[in-house]
């Protein structure tokens, strides 16, 4: 099973796009499943910083899709 994780800051419009997305592909394929993960503004850099060095990307965009 793939699982993908959505983080973000709250409130972005291409964070309820890729969440429908993820709605779309757990329904429709059944071995995917999607986590969301929403953090503060106040905790999003220390957050995206953290993932971003545990899998080596090199640029933080808001929202990040990765899997586990």
């Amino acid at each position: 099973m793939t699982t993908y994780v959505i983080a973000s800051k709250p409130a972005l419009n291409s964070l309820s796009e890729c969440i429908i997305l993820g709605e779309f592909l757990e329904a429709n394929c059944p071995d995917i499943s999607v986590k969301v993960c929403i953090k503060d503004s106040s905790e999003w850099t220390e957050f995206a910083d953290s993932v971003c060095r545990s899998y080596g990307f090199e640029n933080k965009y808001c929202p990040l899709i990765y899997t586990i």
